[in-house]
């Protein structure tokens, strides 16, 4: 039949039966994609969780070593112990991977930068536990994401409201009560005026340096291998430290004797190569505002550490400064995280 035989259009009602809609195949998808992304927050936190233990871990290690022993350990010669264990592990898994460990050319600059502000920030954060107790110091290095937030306006453009201006300001006041200003009106210059005003100026300065290496891993994001990072700062570090130690006097470094010693020299380095790789990948997986929030488990660990094995019981203000920065930088992520309400 000629009926048969003729083409007619097809029209909006047959549009269904021949070409179905993708709805469905598009929502597993996107269904598909949400519980990767939610792996792969989820495996990020606890590397960034592992990070704050090892850490800590690293951070009781240095302060038994710079205080609590008497053949003590030189801060920088701690500081040479971790870049040495960071730049041979961090190189053997390079050259196993068959990667290159000068990275991507167009990344090294970046990898450099890092490098320089992880060494610096290792460099202020011992100088720092010699100085002060290990929960004041990993409070005060805790105003980390504050500083990042600024940071974040100024490099990637992000933006800055009310609220974390007012987060930011909370911080202050917390580290106020955590370095004790009270002392500066005194009568006489002390020693101990002295050591907390140092002290607290080393840990702001490694907050500094770490906030800026948040920035510079989100700027890199995964394209970098995260042992790259670590080889870097190996590097600098094994470099600087002979030089830092002599310029600040610091002559008196010697081999570990005692097993005790060889345990503070050699667990310095293993705990700071664990911290930095979980760091690193760590922060490859998961958002920065919620990797920043689990960190703060280390003022958690160092507390406990400093309470347990170095009968460091900290004062009143200093708790309520802790708690202060705490919920600062707590508000600041949440702020940060929260979908904007229209």
């Amino acid at each position: 039949m000629e009926q048969d035989g003729e083409r007619t259009p097809l029209t909006a009602t047959q549009t269904p039966a021949h070409h179905p809609p993708p709805p469905r195949r598009r929502a597993r998808r996107r269904g598909n994609q949400s519980s990767y992304s939610a792996t792969r927050e989820v495996a990020g936190a606890f590397l960034v969780a592992c990070s704050a233990a090892c850490f800590s871990m690293m951070a009781l290690l240095v302060r038994v070593g710079v205080v609590f022993k008497e053949n003590r350990f030189a801060s920088f010669q701690l500081v040479l112990s971790r870049s040495l264990f960071q730049f041979f592990a961090a190189s053997i898994v390079l050259l196993w991977i068959k990667k290159d460990p000068l990275g991507p050319p167009d990344m090294r600059i970046w990898l450099v930068i890092r490098a320089l502000a992880g060494g610096f920030g290792v460099v202020c954060l011992f100088y720092s536990l010699s100085l002060l107790s290990l929960g004041e110091c990993t409070v005060l290095i805790f105003t980390m994401p504050i500083f990042t937030l600024i940071f974040s306006r100024i490099f990637l453009g992000e933006k800055v409201e009310v609220v974390d201006g007012f987060f930011g300001v909370l911080c202050l006041c917390g580290i106020a009560l955590v370095a004790k200003p009270h002392l500066l009106f005194a009568h006489e210059v002390t020693h101990e005026m002295k050591k907390r005003l140092f002290g607290t100026g080393a840990a702001i300065l490694a907050a500094l340096a770490q906030a800026s290496i948040y920035i510079v891993i989100k700027k890199m994001g995964v394209s970098v291998h995260y042992m790259m990072n670590v080889m870097y700062l190996g590097i600098l570090g094994i470099v600087l430290a002979p030089i830092g130690g002599f310029v600040f006097g610091e002559r008196r470094w010697h081999m570990p004797n005692a097993a005790a010693e060889w345990l503070v020299f050699l667990g310095v380095g293993f705990f700071g190569l664990l911290a930095q790789v979980f760091i690193s990948r760590g922060l490859q997986l998961c958002r920065a505002g919620l990797g920043a929030a689990v960190t703060n488990l280390q003022i958690v660990f160092s507390f406990i550490f400093g309470i347990v094995f170095l009968d460091e019981i900290p004062s009143g203000a200093s708790m309520i400064g802790a708690i202060i920065i705490v919920t600062s930088t707590l508000g600041v992520v949440w702020n940060k995280t929260t979908p904007s309400r229209v």
